[in-house]
This record gives C-alpha cells, sequence and structure tokens, in this order.
C-alpha cells in the first residue's frame, strides 16, 4: 500500500489533472479506510464520503469520495470560501476473488491478489499545501480527546487552545502544526467541543437564571449621588453570558470620573417582557435608586424598543433621548448594507449630510440641509431621513436648551463675562467680535458650537476655574467636586476631611464655606442628605463653628491669610493712584506701547497676565547685579603670587621693565 501511495503521490505532484487507475491488496472495508486517511495525510488533502453501491452482487463493495471542498455536507449549493466546487474525486471498488474472477482480471493471479480497483481523480481547482488550506480540515478524533482532556482539568475553551498552541510552538515545523485545523483545530470547534463536554457531563443547558440584579457596595454609594437623577445610560450586550447566553444590561450614570455603573441587569433575551421583568426587580428592590428620587430625569438608549418601551411604562415622568454614537453607527450600517443599493462612491457624502442634520444649529439650517438632500439624495434614503427628523425630539437633547437661551439673550450685549441670573453666564467670543456665548451651569450647556457636538468647551471651562461654578460635565478640579470622588471610592466614613484634597496652592479661603460645611457632616450613613450635600443646621452661628477644638488651627490660618490678602490690596490700590501722577513725565515710545497693550485688556484673565509680565521683567532686571565671575579652571593656572580669588586680575599691558 505504501509503495502505490509513493507513486501516486509523485505522479499528482508532476500533474494537478492527474487521473488514473491502481491495483491494491485491499480486502475489507477497514483497510479501505485506512487507505483513505494514508492518502489523505501523504498529500495534504481530505476526502469525504460522497455514496456507496447498495446490496451489490457482483463485487464486495463499491464506495465514492470526494473532496471536501464541494457543496456535499455543506448549508448551500453557491461558492463560498469552503465550497469551491472541486471536481476531485477517489473510487474504491473491491473485486470478489475466485476461480470465475480470475479468469478476466490478471491482477487476481498475484500473490497476494490485488482484487481492488482504485481510481483517483485528481483535478483540485484550489491549493492544497498553503495556511489557508490546512485550516478548513476537519479535526482528527486524537485531538478532540486532548482537549476533551482539557475541559476535564477545569480549563475553558480559551485556556485550553492558549495552552495547546504553546505546545505546538516548541516543535519542529511549528507553522504548518499551527496552520492544520487537524491538529490545531478553530476557536468555532473548541466551543463546540467544550458545549458537547458540558452537555455529557452536566446534562442539557437549562436557563435557572431568569432575571438577577447585581449591586455592588459602591454602587449603593453611586445611587445615592447628585450625578444619578440626571442622565442614565441603559446600555445591553448581546448573550453576553458565555455558558446560559443571557443578555447583560448595564444602567449607568456620568460623573467627573467617567461613566459609574449604577446596577447590572441579567435577564433572558431583550424583549420588552424580559426587560420590564430585570427593570421592575430593580424597581421594588431599590425604589430611590437615582439620587434619592424615585425617577431621573432623562434615560438616554440607543434605537432599541423593547428598551424605550420597557422605561416609559415604568418610569414614565422620565424623558426618552436617543444616543448619537447609536443613531449614526445603525445610519452607516444601513449604507453599507447591500440590500438597500447605495452606491459605494456616494455612502460617505450621505453620512456627512445625515450628520450636518444632527448637528444644525438653528432650524433654518436644518430646512436647508433637507432642501439639500431631497434634491441630490437616493429615494430610499429620502424616506429613512423623513422617518428619523420625527423622531427629532429624541435625540436632539440638547438643540431646546441651546434655542431657549438663545431667545432669552437674543437682546444683550455683552463684551465680557456677565452673570444673568443665578446659573446663566455671558460670555464674549475670544475669536469672533460682537459674538457672545451663554453658558447655563446647571444643565452643563454652552451656545457655541463645540459644545453643541457635546465636547466640554473652553467657556465653560473658564467660568469652572475663576468663578468656582458646579458644572456637571466638568472634570473633578474644584475641592467639592474631589471630595465627592473620594466618598464614591472610599465610603463615607473612610473618606478624609475635605482638607486633605487642597491643593498645592489652593487658598483656604475660597473654599472656607465647604470646609465649615463638611466638617460638621455626621458620619452616620443614615443622615446622609438625599441631594448628597453635607447639610449644617441653619441656626448654626460662626461661634458654634471655633467651638469645634479640631479646628481651632484651621479657621486661625484663614482669618490670617484673610489679614494678608486685604493688606496687599489696600498697598497696591495706593501705590497706584500715587504712580497715576507720573504718567505724563514717560517718554513717547512707552507711552504708545503702555497703551496699546492697555487697550487689548478686556477681561480679567489678561489683566492678571500683564501684571505677571511686568513682575516678571522687573526681577530679571534686578536679578543678577553682579561682576562677572572667573571660572574654577583659571583660578587653578594662576600664580602662587597671584590672588586666588574669584575676581579678575587687571594685567598691565604697557610694562616699563629695563633689560
Amino acid at each position: 500500500m505504501k509503495k502505490s501511495l509513493t507513486a501516486v503521490n509523485n505522479k499528482v505532484s508532476e500533474n494537478l489533472d492527474y487521473s488514473g487507475i491502481i491495483a491494491n491488496n485491499i480486502d475489507d472495508n477497514e483497510s479501505a479506510k485506512k487507505f483513505i486517511h494514508l492518502f489523505t495525510t501523504v498529500t495534504n488533502t481530505s476526502y469525504i464520503f460522497n455514496f456507496e453501491l447498495q446490496n451489490p452482487t457482483k463485487v464486495i463493495f463499491h464506495k465514492y469520495f470526494i473532496c471536501h471542498h464541494t457543496s456535499k455536507k455543506k448549508s448551500t449549493n453557491q461558492i463560498t470560501e469552503r465550497n469551491t466546487g472541486c471536481l476531485s474525486s477517489i473510487d474504491i471498488l473491491l473485486k470478489k476473488n475466485n476461480k470465475n474472477t480470475r479468469k478476466n482480471d490478471d491482477y487476481l493471479k498475484y500473490s497476494p491478489p490485488l482484487n481492488a480497483s482504485i481510481k483517483i481523480v485528481w483535478t483540485h481547482n484550489h491549493v492544497i499545501d498553503s495556511c489557508d488550506a490546512l485550516k478548513f480540515f476537519r479535526t482528527k478524533s486524537e485531538a478532540n480527546n486532548v482537549f476533551l482532556e482539557y475541559f476535564k482539568n477545569g480549563l475553558s475553551p480559551s485556556e485550553a487552545k492558549h495552552l495547546h498552541e504553546n505546545k505546538l510552538l516548541v516543535q519542529e515545523n511549528l507553522c504548518n502544526l499551527l496552520a492544520n485545523a487537524n491538529i490545531n483545530p478553530t476557536m468555532r470547534h473548541v466551543y463546540y467541543l467544550h458545549d458537547e463536554w458540558r452537555k455529557d457531563n452536566f446534562g442539557p443547558d437549562m436557563n435557572l437564571i431568569q432575571t438577577a440584579i447585581v449591586v455592588t457596595p459602591d454602587m449603593k454609594i453611586a445611587q445615592d449621588m447628585k450625578f444619578s437623577r440626571e442622565i442614565i445610560f441603559i446600555d445591553s450586550g448581546s448573550s453576553s453570558v458565555d455558558t446560559t447566553n443571557n443578555t447583560i444590561t448595564n444602567k449607568l450614570s456620568p460623573s467627573k470620573a467617567g461613566a459609574i455603573p449604577l446596577a447590572i441587569m441579567i435577564h433572558e433575551g431583550q424583549t420588552e417582557e424580559s426587560y420590564i421583568g430585570a427593570l421592575s426587580l430593580l424597581q421594588n428592590n431599590f425604589p430611590n435608586c437615582f439620587g434619592g428620587m424615585e425617577s431621573p430625569l432623562v434615560f438616554m438608549t440607543d434605537d432599541s424598543a423593547a428598551e424605550i418601551n420597557s422605561l416609559s411604562k415604568l418610569w414614565p415622568k422620565a424623558k426618552q433621548f436617543l444616543c448619537h454614537f447609536h443613531m449614526c453607527q445603525a445610519e452607516w450600517r444601513w449604507l453599507h448594507d447591500s440590500k438597500n443599493g447605495i452606491n459605494l462612491n456616494n455612502r460617505l457624502p450621505l453620512m456627512k449630510m445625515k450628520l450636518q442634520a444632527m448637528y444644525s444649529m438653528s432650524e433654518e439650517e436644518f430646512k436647508n440641509i433637507d432642501s439639500h438632500i431631497k434634491n441630490k439624495a437616493p429615494t430610499n434614503f429620502i424616506k429613512r431621513f423623513k422617518k428619523n427628523s420625527k423622531r427629532q425630539e429624541q435625540h436632539s437633547q440638547t438643540k431646546r436648551l441651546y434655542d431657549k437661551l438663545c431667545s432669552k439673550m437674543i437682546d444683550f450685549n455683552i463684551s465680557d463675562l456677565k452673570q444673568m441670573n443665578e446659573s446663566t453666564y455671558a460670555i464674549s467670543s475670544m475669536t469672533t467680535k460682537n459674538v457672545t456665548y451663554f453658558i447655563d451651569t446647571e444643565n452643563g450647556a454652552c451656545t457655541c458650537k463645540m459644545r453643541h457636538a457635546g465636547s466640554f468647551c473652553k467657556h465653560q471651562a473658564w467660568i469652572h476655574k475663576h468663578i468656582k461654578e458646579q458644572i456637571p460635565n466638568s472634570h473633578a478640579v474644584t475641592l467639592k467636586e474631589r471630595h465627592e470622588l473620594a466618598m464614591l471610592a472610599l465610603g463615607i466614613e473612610k473618606c478624609p476631611k475635605p482638607t486633605f484634597f487642597l491643593g498645592l496652592k489652593e487658598s483656604i479661603l475660597s473654599n472656607l464655606e465647604i470646609i465649615c460645611e463638611t466638617l460638621k457632616q455626621p458620619v452616620n450613613n443614615s443622615e446622609y442628605c438625599e441631594n448628597n450635600e453635607c447639610i449644617t443646621n441653619e441656626t448654626t452661628t460662626s461661634n458654634e463653628i471655633l467651638n469645634v477644638p479640631q479646628d481651632i488651627d484651621t479657621y486661625t490660618q484663614i482669618r490670617h491669610t484673610d489679614d494678608i490678602i486685604n493688606s496687599n490690596i489696600s498697598v497696591v490700590q495706593s501705590e497706584w493712584s500715587r504712580l497715576q501722577n507720573m504718567i505724563p513725565t514717560l517718554p513717547e515710545p512707552i507711552l504708545d506701547k503702555l497703551g496699546y497693550r492697555l487697550k487689548n485688556i478686556t477681561n480679567y484673565s489678561q489683566f492678571a497676565s500683564f501684571m505677571y509680565s511686568l513682575s516678571i521683567k522687573s526681577s530679571n532686571i534686578n536679578k543678577r547685579r553682579g561682576q562677572i565671575k572667573v571660572q574654577p579652571t583659571s583660578l587653578g593656572h594662576r600664580k602662587k603670587s597671584i590672588t586666588r580669588g574669584s575676581r579678575t586680575v587687571v594685567l598691565n599691558l604697557f610694562c616699563t621693565t629695563t633689560p
């Protein structure tokens, strides 16, 4: 058998379209299977059983094998990556050996008789010796048993795959071993083996977990925070649990430290009934999980009808908004779907028009984009755009707020920062003249384009830094914000006092109200106020605060700092009025430069920068008044009679010595 295999291998390697018949001493069915196995191993091919002759009378058996890159045992007859329509085949015919058959067949007269006729049609239409061809092989039973042993020892599918590949890496010809699916099965096959092993050892899958919620101590602290009252994100992962194929739904709330999980829900499927079961379980066990309130202001989800309907039934007072990211993602997938017939060159321009419509700043701008889409976009895209435009209320959360602010402030002409009410400020643009932006610190909104797209703009950052206003979407840079994040991370009992979180150059005086307010806070969780702020008694006086022993040094330091600041302010004001009388004595060039710089000062930050530059220049002028010193190496070369000080030595260039 080995000699015949070698001869066949030599012929097929020379000619890809080889077809021939060989005689062999195969005498039963097991020998035929052994021949197929050896032949596929030598030639790097794989053949599957096609059919056999039923109830033969003149022969023992007649079997047909075909290349595995055919439509046999495939889900479709169409040409795919695995189904190339290959026509290569092997036909094994085992003849009967008796006196009648030996008369007409000389091969049966051999000793031992060659009673098997094997016809090989070598017409492969694919490569047989590449890594891509090796990965389509069927996994051998020996490799399957190895992985079953891995699972028995407690390894997961990914761990078993990783361990098996590490064993193959230390062997010779490792590239072929890693690519060959006979020895190294694919990850999909490994998961299939693991599922079959679990069914054999633990029975069929029984999804015992219908609905479950997970709330950790950190999540419980976050549920009491003020930021969990506003926007709640609901995000579901499809079939995220490996063994039960359940769905995990995350309930998140934005904070200054990023998205904070408030609860994790595990439920079966993504139907409206399953969402209602999971959310109602959360509502019954944690009714005030939205910062002490029964309902948040806003729920933000993707375009899932099951999620939206279930949330509206359980919390009808909360508003429903769609996430911009998921809206754009759904639109991009729709444009790339071949069923919709969108041309490849038109996909990106249509996506840009969709984004311009989503982030339009006014109703007039939206109408212009709408007319442009009606004139140039395909018909199915126009229908989809009209359908989504009707739901504009759901995915334009901040647009109404911007329009409302602009309508209130349209008659104002403000060149610098001005406080309009308790939570609204007006600030002039630094780049465009006669442009004013309005910032709402309570909702974290600004009328500039950058904030309209969802980013934290520079106008909010300036107000947050200099005015010390609490903005929902700002970074944690103030003392109160850092202290709140510390309570979230460490808990109320383990959290240090607010003075621990003071910055290196941060003034205690500017944070006096927060420090004194928090120091009177009891550490008992039950007395923690629903607004997540440290509430002091309204009748508390300054004398009662001073009676706290551990705060005497802090208060003394605050009063001392206050006296120093007031003294410096009075000195600067008096000296500034004295210098005003000397302005006419300045030269004309200095007056021109000084006047030009003073005209460009329009706000407090520019004035502070101007004064700071004056102080730096004055300090640089008086920084170094001494003479130029001598290098230490020059001192080492001086004669002993010359002083070794650091001053320079005066040389007499006109010597009057006599010869």
